[in-house]
């Protein structure tokens, strides 16, 4: 069989990752080409074990010193039409099957040519549930973009419940010693003059620098030297200690060589802050702060090593996977790794601690003590009520909101602003009776706040755009059609799979939808063009809604989802205030209180029902608002209120509620599927 092997060579793990593979791969008789990217060819060193291997441009991050992505030079220094250039220019006729460590250029040329890949990378352990709040779909999207693979294995320090294999890292090849007031230190994007404040006061201690220095020197108690493999593992074998950045490769081989570890995160990056995160849930390293504290250092520098905890031979099970023909599933391969090997056994590492939550990472209830079961049953039901009663309250938000445009003459962009003001105002109110820690932290909520607002507030525009049109409750039944869209973004972006059951579920959603709509005969094309415009914003927005639930982490989950929601909605209040002074019918502004209250409970339901039982699931059973709809108009109408709409023909009034039984149907198979 013959390999090509795609490296991505912007950080040294992954280049460690194949050094340990190279060897085992041609042990299991296997031929190996390799290719490395994001690198120039002069700054990579100790390459011996590859060969003749080639470079392409591929991709890369620029940092600010500090170790802040510079996002103007990442920009500005990839070039997008070559990377495609590269990946059409690769001929993989030669191949029986490409491997990318999060190399594009390789991945790219197989997906292209339709060649057999296979990822094996720490980035790939995104594609699943991970405990903290630094990973969501915007993660999993750049993950499938970069690289691209058929088949994706992910690397951690622990499985979480799934199918993950421990770190790929080569045994130790140095006895472990200690040198006491020997520190190691890795920080390749802080100046050496920051690094020398930072440990010039520390005369008692060595802090050996490894820096993009031509020759090593001496200042003081801070020895620098140039990066070379061999020395700086030798060094990592003796030391009492590593401060580095929150790389996983590194951070591996600390836990290997039994060293103490304070660990400094790139900002902005979110694999590092995940990293991080999990490191200090795992007690495996102390977490520095951007700015530096001496006060930590010193109580880090106090601290005893643990013991030498050596990972198993993650490579050559896999030079044996794969020259096997990867036969045996992933979960089983590893299982076979994880298998005899226990987090606590002679290291700080504590698998309760991370097995203590839910496999999308939410914690035990603070005040029960017990786990949200989020796949079990009773969730599963929990969230099917909560979506039934979101869809309920959203259907007498839209006969409110009807009442309103009809009675008072206002435009729908009028009623629209009055409604989120109220909305933002209720907020106000909410938000500090919910005040989370995590609100201290805007980098791991607010990029889903935001992408949730905008395209929610594109929905609602379109929606009552949509309700000028034509009626209430021939509008409500054909936002069904979002469901369709949700699975196929699920399944072409995020990975998500569904069984046939459930698929049919969501081919009758929008079958139900669309006989709905056309029930008492075709519906205004304008209104029909908005209702495809609410789909498609309330369905971005769905996306984005669960992520930000969950990155409230230690709340119960209605909490957690009301908080989203104010948030959500204070932020929509703030854009609608900038309208207020264009509006000609203020004095109207409190008669839109109604539409608002039953909105603002709706959203709630719906919140939580996504965070239990996903966005798609979510989205069929909030379809019954289409039956929920016609019930509503049909009573209204028999009791002759003058805004409702004409009670339609008998025959059309049964058409309606066939179609939409066909809703209840599918929410009855998506059920099941789930079950």
């Amino acid at each position: 069989m013959r390999i090509l092997y795609g490296v991505q060579a912007t950080g040294n793990g992954h280049i460690t990752r194949a050094r340990v593979m190279a060897p085992a791969l041609a042990a299991a008789g296997l031929e190996v080409d390799y290719l490395f990217s994001g690198r120039a060819p002069q700054d990579l060193f100790d390459m011996e074990p590859f060969g003749d291997y080639r470079c392409r441009r591929g991709l890369t991050f620029s940092y600010r010193p500090g170790g802040r992505i510079d996002i103007g030079r990442t920009v500005l220094t990839n070039n997008l039409w070559q990377l495609i250039g590269d990946s059409r220019q690769l001929d993989l006729k030669p191949y029986d099957l490409v491997i990318s460590d999060f190399e594009p250029v390789t991945a790219w040329a197989a997906r292209r040519q339709g060649a057999p890949s296979l990822g094996i990378a720490h980035q790939y352990v995104f594609n699943h549930p991970l405990p903290g709040h630094h990973q969501g779909w915007s993660t999993r999207c750049a993950i499938r973009a970069v690289a691209p693979v058929d088949t994706a294995i992910g690397l951690h320090w622990h499985h979480f419940g799934q199918p993950i294999l421990p770190p790929l890292i080569s045994p130790p090849r140095f006895p472990v010693t200690l040198e006491p007031d020997k520190i190691l230190v890795y920080l390749p994007y802080e100046e050496p003059a920051q690094l020398q404040r930072w440990f010039a006061p520390w005369r008692d201690y060595r802090f050996v620098v490894y820096a993009a220095v031509r020759e090593a020197r001496d200042e003081g108690n801070i020895q620098f030297r140039p990066f070379c493999r061999d020395g700086f593992e030798r060094d990592l074998a003796s030391c009492a200690g590593v401060i580095s950045n929150s790389g996983f490769g590194l951070s591996s081989e600390t836990v290997q060589y039994g060293k103490k570890l304070l660990s400094k995160p790139y900002l902005g990056q979110v694999e590092q802050q995940s990293n991080a995160e999990i490191m200090r849930e795992l007690g495996m390293a102390t977490i520095m702060p951007q700015a530096f504290d001496p006060a930590q250092l010193a109580s880090w520098l106090a601290k005893p090593n643990p013991a030498p905890a050596p990972w198993p031979d993650v490579a050559g099970a896999l030079a044996g996977w794969i020259a096997g023909g990867r036969r045996e599933g992933i979960d089983a391969l590893a299982q076979r790794l994880w298998r005899g090997r226990e987090h606590t056994s002679g290291h700080p590492l504590s698998a309760q601690v991370a097995l203590e939550r839910t496999p999308d990472g939410w914690p035990p209830d603070p005040d029960t003590g017990t786990m949200p079961d989020f796949q079990g049953e009773r969730s599963m039901w929990l969230g099917v009520l909560l979506g039934l009663a979101a869809a309920t309250l959203q259907a007498v938000s839209y006969l409110f909101s009807a009442h309103f445009i009809s009675r008072y003459r206002t435009g729908a962009i009028t009623h629209l602003i009055f409604v989120h003001l109220l909305l933002g105002l209720a907020s106000l109110l909410i938000v500090p009776l919910l005040w989370h820690p995590q609100l201290l932290q805007p980098g791991t909520w607010l990029p889903e706040l935001v992408g949730m607002t905008v395209f929610y507030l594109f929905g609602q525009f379109s929606l009552y755009q949509a309700i000028r049109y034509s009626q209430p409750s021939r509008v409500s039944p054909l936002l069904g059609l979002k469901v369709p869209l949700l699975a196929l973004v699920g399944t072409l972006a995020l990975g998500d799979s569904y069984g046939a059951g459930q698929w049919s579920a969501v081919l009758l959603c929008g079958l139900g939808a669309v006989w709905l709509g056309r029930s008492g005969g075709p519906i205004e094309p304008r209104a029909l063009l908005w209702i495809l415009g609410a789909c498609s914003g309330y369905a971005l927005s769905d996306i984005f809604v669960t992520e930000l639930t969950r990155s409230f982490a230690g709340m119960p989950l209605m909490q957690a989802a009301t908080l989203s929601v104010s948030l959500c909605y204070g932020l929509c209040g703030l854009a609608c205030l900038l309208w207020l002074p264009r509006l000609e019918s203020r004095q109207y502004f409190w008669r839109s209180l109604p539409a608002a209250a039953s909105w603002l409970g709706a959203n709630i339901c719906l919140f939580g029902c996504f965070a239990l039982i996903g966005v798609v699931y979510g989205g069929v059973v909030q379809s019954s608002r289409g039956l929920t709809s016609i019930l509503i108009g049909v009573f209204v109408a028999w009791l002759g209120l003058r805004f409702a709409e004409p009670l339609p023909p008998w025959h059309v009034l049964w058409q309606r509620f066939a179609a939409a039984s066909l809703m209840l149907v599918a929410i009855g198979l998506f059920s099941l599927g789930a079950m």
